[in-house]
């Protein structure tokens, strides 16, 4: 199923918006829960040698609330 077409969830984060402007986000995605290939993490591939290949790419988290797809994760690291 296309990414476009997935269900998605709004997850309110339980502080104030202010908190979260130096969260970063990292999002893992695959077309479909059971893929093996074209996985991403934050915006990288995974090679054929299991190392991440591409430039890291960090969302923000605005007013305090992350989009997550099905089949997908988000890792939110708090500074």
């Amino acid at each position: 199923m296309p990414a476009s077409s997935r269900n998605t969830t709004a997850f309110k984060l339980p502080l104030s918006a202010g908190y979260w402007s130096a969260a970063k986000v990292r999002r893992l995605t695959a077309p479909g829960v059971d893929s093996k290939e074209d996985i991403t993490f934050a915006g990288q591939r995974v090679g054929s040698d299991g190392r991440l290949v591409g430039t890291e790419r960090f969302e923000s988290v605005p007013g305090g609330e992350l989009m997550v797809s099905s089949g997908e994760a988000v890792l939110v690291t708090l500074r």
